[in-house]
């Protein structure tokens, strides 16, 4: 295998069209890792060690250190994709705009000069802002 700076270096220099089956097999990664979430989160194999007391008996511990690198190794991975495929993993947002109490947005009261003068307001105060 080569070294990873050289396909980077071939991605770059899209080399023999690496560029775009480099893209594919990375999109391919990314779709195998909801799997390996579900993986790491059921395996319990290694929550528990076997621990010796003082006289020599057995008993299983709870490996709190194992447990929290699962944790880490899900929510790196949950990090990645929502980057990565914001659109498919993402935390979806939205915005609502409403008037008084939650209520319409009415704009019918207001005269086309009237509603004019409010939007020139607020470009001229956006724009104040951004220079600041």
């Amino acid at each position: 295998m080569p070294a990873a700076s050289t396909v980077r270096l071939w991605v770059l220099d899209d080399l023999n069209g690496f560029a775009e089956q480099y893209a594919r097999a990375r999109l391919v990664g990314y779709h195998r890792m909801p799997d390996e979430l579900i993986e790491i989160a059921d395996d319990g194999s290694s929550d528990f060690v076997e621990k010796e007391r003082p006289d020599g008996s057995k008993f299983l511990a709870f490996d709190g250190e194992h447990v929290q690198r699962s944790r880490l190794r899900v929510d790196t991975r949950k990090w990645l994709l929502s980057k990565a495929l914001p659109k498919l993993y993402g935390d979806k947002l939205t915005a609502e705009v409403s008037g008084p109490d939650g209520g319409p947005i009415k704009t019918e009261d207001k005269t086309p000069l009237e509603l004019a003068r409010g939007i020139a307001f607020l470009l001229s105060t956006a724009h104040r802002t951004e220079g600041a």
